[in-house]
């Protein structure tokens, strides 16, 4: 968890259903999907298949950037240290949100029916 700043602005690791996060007027919210485990276990990741790509590799004391979009760089490579691993993962997610009117009645359309909604599903 981080807090403060001159725009009072909150960032948190993590946080998970049962965990209220408050807000008064709005809130943005962002997911940053990030793993790391050890070089060779991300090999091994990437030999199975598993949709990651290399972010950077931690050698005391210093911290090699490796993040290439177009192409994920080769962590067989014998350039590359040994060391913790973080990359980008692709995750299931799930989502709700709410709104809260100030009256009952709205003018919004009807919502869609449930086949509808859930056509491509």
């Amino acid at each position: 968890l981080f807090a403060g700043g001159e725009k009072n602005q909150w960032a948190f690791f993590r946080y998970h259903i049962p965990d209220p996060i408050f807000f008064k007027n709005d809130i943005k919210v962002t997911i940053q999907q990030i793993g790391g485990t050890d070089k060779a276990k991300v090999i091994d990741l990437q030999k199975n298949g598993v949709p990651l790509i290399p972010i950077s590799i931690y050698e005391i004391p210093a911290i090699h950037l490796l993040f290439n979009p177009e192409k994920p760089v080769d962590l067989t490579s014998k350039d590359l240290p040994e060391g913790w691993t973080n990359f980008y993962r692709s995750d299931d997610l799930s989502s709700t949100a709410y709104f809260y009117l100030d009256r009952p009645e709205n003018d919004l359309p009807p919502i869609q029916s449930v086949k509808m909604r859930t056509a491509k599903l």
